[in-house]
């Protein structure tokens, strides 16, 4: 009984392993630091505050919100996040999140931390944005941007 458990055990992870290999998602990104230009691909600006999708030159994105009106939203709880996209053989996927949770406070930039992307040499085969909440309310979103 003890050596058909262990086949059964090989068997699903055998399952798994297969399973896993057809769901069609890239490689992770070679990060090559100096290979991509850093900057902004997309924005939004409403008037007291920013949030912005940006690019480091180690080809990584993160999400800045920026406030600018320190007395517009005194106990606003503010979420944002940049989420990066690939495209596989079922179509464009969310792969991966950054997000980041504080109060309204004083007039300053706030990052998330970061989410690779491919170097702009690879083609458009990722993309990302960022998106915000205010209260908890619905997500308001850049458009998906690559550099």
């Amino acid at each position: 009984m003890r050596l058909g458990t262990s086949r059964l055990k090989r068997a699903a992870v055998a399952a798994l392993v297969g399973a896993s290999l057809l769901t069609g998602l890239p490689a992770a990104p070679a990060q090559a630091s100096g290979s991509c230009s850093s900057g902004t691909a997309a924005a939004l600006w409403p008037a007291p505050f920013s949030l912005q999708v940006r690019r480091t030159s180690s080809c990584t994105y993160y999400a800045r919100f920026t406030i600018a009106d320190p007395t517009w939203g005194p106990g606003v709880t503010v979420n944002f996040k940049v989420e990066r996209q690939v495209w596989t053989s079922y179509g464009w996927m969310i792969i991966d999140s950054r997000s980041r949770s504080m109060l309204w406070g004083r007039p300053d930039y706030y990052d998330t931390a970061t989410v690779d992307g491919y170097p702009s040499s690879s083609g458009n085969l990722d993309q990302h944005h960022a998106c915000y909440s205010l209260n908890g309310g619905g997500w308001t979103c850049t458009a998906w941007a690559d550099l």
